[in-house]
Protein backbone atom coordinates (compact mmCIF):
# COMPACT_ATOMS: atom_id res chain seq x y z
CA UNK A 1 0.00 0.00 0.00
CA UNK A 2 1.17 3.51 -0.78
CA UNK A 3 1.59 5.80 2.23
CA UNK A 4 1.43 9.57 2.38
CA UNK A 5 1.98 11.99 5.26
CA UNK A 6 0.14 15.30 5.20
CA UNK A 7 0.41 18.24 7.54
CA UNK A 8 -0.97 21.71 7.92
CA UNK A 9 -2.38 23.74 10.71
CA UNK A 10 -2.66 27.05 12.41
CA UNK A 11 -5.62 28.13 10.33
CA UNK A 12 -8.34 26.32 8.45
CA UNK A 13 -6.85 27.81 5.29
CA UNK A 14 -3.89 25.49 5.72
CA UNK A 15 -6.11 22.49 6.49
CA UNK A 16 -8.95 22.73 3.97
CA UNK A 17 -6.82 21.81 0.91
CA UNK A 18 -5.90 18.59 2.70
CA UNK A 19 -9.56 17.95 3.50
CA UNK A 20 -10.35 18.23 -0.20
CA UNK A 21 -7.45 15.97 -1.19
CA UNK A 22 -8.00 13.17 1.35
CA UNK A 23 -11.11 11.57 -0.24
CA UNK A 24 -9.31 11.32 -3.59
CA UNK A 25 -6.24 9.76 -1.99
CA UNK A 26 -8.43 7.23 -0.17
CA UNK A 27 -10.13 6.29 -3.46
CA UNK A 28 -6.69 5.59 -4.90
CA UNK A 29 -5.78 3.33 -1.98
CA UNK A 30 -3.37 5.55 -0.08
CA UNK A 31 -2.61 4.94 3.62
CA UNK A 32 -2.96 8.50 4.95
CA UNK A 33 -1.22 9.87 8.03
CA UNK A 34 -1.70 13.44 9.18
CA UNK A 35 0.63 15.32 11.51
CA UNK A 36 -0.92 18.20 13.40
CA UNK A 37 -1.01 19.86 16.78
CA UNK A 38 -2.70 18.56 19.89
CA UNK A 39 -5.02 21.55 20.22
CA UNK A 40 -5.20 23.08 16.76
CA UNK A 41 -8.09 23.39 14.37
CA UNK A 42 -6.51 20.72 12.18
CA UNK A 43 -7.22 18.12 14.87
CA UNK A 44 -10.89 19.10 14.99
CA UNK A 45 -11.19 18.96 11.21
CA UNK A 46 -8.97 16.02 10.25
CA UNK A 47 -8.96 13.51 13.13
CA UNK A 48 -12.65 12.54 12.69
CA UNK A 49 -12.13 11.71 9.00
CA UNK A 50 -12.41 8.00 8.28
CA UNK A 51 -9.26 6.44 6.84
CA UNK A 52 -6.83 9.01 8.28
CA UNK A 53 -4.42 8.29 11.12
CA UNK A 54 -3.86 11.51 13.07
CA UNK A 55 -0.56 12.07 14.88
CA UNK A 56 -0.69 14.91 17.41
CA UNK A 57 2.53 16.75 18.23
CA UNK A 58 3.39 19.76 20.33
CA UNK A 59 4.13 22.62 18.03
CA UNK A 60 5.03 26.23 18.64
CA UNK A 61 4.35 29.10 16.32
CA UNK A 62 7.46 30.68 14.90
CA UNK A 63 7.56 34.40 15.52
CA UNK A 64 9.62 36.45 13.10
CA UNK A 65 10.20 40.07 14.01
CA UNK A 66 9.28 42.95 11.77
CA UNK A 67 12.86 44.14 11.59
CA UNK A 68 14.59 40.77 11.19
CA UNK A 69 13.85 37.69 9.09
CA UNK A 70 15.55 35.55 11.77
CA UNK A 71 13.25 33.86 14.32
CA UNK A 72 13.69 35.06 17.89
CA UNK A 73 15.60 33.00 20.46
CA UNK A 74 12.35 32.03 22.20
CA UNK A 75 10.86 30.88 18.88
CA UNK A 76 13.95 28.77 18.18
CA UNK A 77 13.71 27.19 21.65
CA UNK A 78 10.00 26.39 21.15
CA UNK A 79 10.79 24.90 17.74
CA UNK A 80 13.46 22.63 19.25
CA UNK A 81 10.97 21.47 21.91
CA UNK A 82 8.37 20.81 19.21
CA UNK A 83 10.83 18.74 17.18
CA UNK A 84 11.73 16.73 20.26
CA UNK A 85 8.08 15.92 20.93
CA UNK A 86 7.73 14.50 17.43
CA UNK A 87 10.26 11.80 18.26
Amino acid sequence: MKRIVLTGGGTAGHVSPNQALIPHLLEEGWDIHYIGTKNGIERTLIEPMQGVTYHAVSCAAISIGKTSPIPSASSRARSRASASSAG
